[in-house]
């Protein structure tokens, strides 16, 4: 499994194999970078969003070299998106096409407008564009059409880890990532 946390520095990357060993990897790719340095218009231009793309197709050739049976995207930027596109049957599914639809109906108004008409924090809005493309690209690098969404985020299961845990959470990650600490 992988899960993937989006925010607006950086992007987590949390590579669970089937024995329960987790590899987290950080990446400088975040939407509030990317909007920062790249796209300058509210809303911005579809073409900026290409900028967007290739620096976070770039970024991604060092993400973990893995083959996810399934992806897990945590936080605010997925679940913003998901409000835009609700997912297939009422489940927490983000999709590649979902994602398309998400980005093209960011860009026909401000932010504001699309914050207000989507009940989505106005801050968040202007991130979305940037947040989707990188999204998009990381469900493009590991060859997958979809996501499932949490609103929760990597923080909140560390903070689980380590309540459950206590302080020797590290040691106990891999019973911890399968789901008991027995």
């Amino acid at each position: 499994m992988l899960v993937v946390d989006v925010g607006g520095g950086s992007t987590e990357l949390v590579d669970v194999d089937r024995s329960g060993s987790a590899r987290a990897v950080g990446l400088a790719l975040g939407s509030a970078r990317l909007t920062r340095a790249l796209l300058t218009g509210d809303p911005p231009l579809r073409s900026d969003l290409e900028g967007v793309r290739a620096v976070a197709a770039r970024i991604l050739r060092d993400a973990p070299n893995i083959k996810p049976v399934e992806i897990v995207g945590v936080g605010g930027t997925v679940s913003n998106l998901l409000k835009l596109v609700p997912g297939e049957a009422g489940e927490p599914i983000l999709s590649r096409r979902g994602i398309a639809i998400a980005l093209t109906l960011i860009l026909e108004q401000p932010a504001a407008e699309s914050a207000a008409r989507f009940g989505v924090r106005p801050e968040r809005a202007r991130l979305l564009p940037a947040g989707g493309v990188i999204t998009d690209e990381i469900l493009r690098r590991y060859g997958a059409d979809s996501m499932r969404v949490s609103e929760e985020g990597i923080r909140e299961g560390a903070v689980l880890a380590v309540a459950a845990a206590g302080p020797a959470w590290r040691d106990r990650l891999r019973r911890l990532a399968r789901g008991s600490d027995n």
